[in-house]
């Protein structure tokens, strides 16, 4: 099963690797706040991970990191990135710039040459990964989730949280009232996401999703905020860059949509998904159930033993 969607490959790497994105996400507001909710999501989840994997750190943000750090201080952590130029910024990132400081954020990442940090990580590595707000950049997430439960260990976890189809949907609006084409490319639903989970290798997943509006003074302010979430990776978007007449008719209807709205503001909607599932047990797996026909089971007890 292989859903895909509109999304420009060549733009979702160029972001995903790039260092724009690492530093967008380092202080973003929103991705702080998703990645708290996405740890109060694993709160009830019943586990003791030998190791575990932050994915993509360098766009997820850090909320998630302090989070479980402090939660399972005797596992292993590693965060992955695609590259190891990533890898590293993100490390030099969180050693706020001091060489001792780095030394020490490297050998406490426990690296391990034979579970790598980037690339391709090793089959059976870890028990637990956790991805915040880095699947909706992927062009084929299915084939992330299919990599995600060959590299977990039996009864392993992955956690995660994406934006769904709701987001910026004002935006999506004033874009087609504009005939300006698509702000954004598409994000997928949260039933397709479990369908993907399952066919990827999860069993029991769970998904749920919540609407989080954020308000804005100004739309300058606004836009300064959505440059740190993303792109627009849709291949129907303009194929030229856009000139300074476009920022100023992209302004001042984002203006006049605040003059008119109630308080004010500028609102923005985001819708978060979120989601968690355990690895599935192999197929063709012995099970340990037993079963009996009664009637033979009460003939032998009625035998007289030997």
């Amino acid at each position: 099963m292989t859903h895909t969607r509109p999304i420009d490959a060549n733009a979702c790497l160029a972001w995903l690797q790039g260092k724009v994105a690492c530093e967008g996400s380092a202080h973003h507001p929103l991705i702080q706040e998703v990645g708290e909710r996405l740890v109060s999501h694993a709160e009830w989840i019943k586990l003791d991970p030998k190791s575990w994997v932050e994915w993509r750190s360098s766009v997820g943000g850090d909320a998630p990191h302090k989070a479980f750090r402090q939660r399972f201080q005797s596992a292993e952590h590693h965060h992955w990135e695609p590259t190891p130029a990533l890898w590293q910024e993100v490390q030099d990132r969180r050693a706020k710039g001091s060489w001792l400081q780095q030394t020490q954020a490297w050998f406490n990442s426990k690296f391990n040459p034979l579970s790598p940090l980037f690339g391709s990580l090793s089959k059976g590595s870890t028990d637990l990964i956790v991805s915040n707000l880095s699947l909706h950049h992927e062009v084929e997430p299915e084939r992330t989730f299919a990599h995600w439960a060959q590299a977990l260990r039996p009864a392993g976890v992955v956690l995660f949280s994406a934006l769904g189809p709701d987001t910026l949907m004002e935006l999506h609006e004033l874009y087609q009232e504009m005939n300006w084409g698509p702000p954004a490319h598409a994000l997928i639903d949260m039933h397709d996401l479990g369908d993907m989970l399952v066919h990827s290798g999860f069993s029991d997943p769970v998904v749920d999703m919540e609407r989080l509006v954020l308000t804005y003074s100004d739309a300058q302010t606004l836009l300064n905020d959505l440059r740190g979430l993303g792109r627009n990776m849709s291949p129907n978007r303009f194929a030229a860059l856009r000139g300074r007449g476009f920022l100023k008719q992209l302004l001042t209807a984002l203006e006049t949509r605040k003059n008119n709205s109630q308080g004010g503001r500028l609102s923005m909607t985001f819708e978060v998904i979120y989601g968690h599932a355990f690895k599935a047990e192999p197929k063709g797996a012995k099970s340990s159930e037993v079963k009996l026909d009664l009637e033979s089971v009460r003939a032998q007890l009625k035998q007289p033993r030997k």
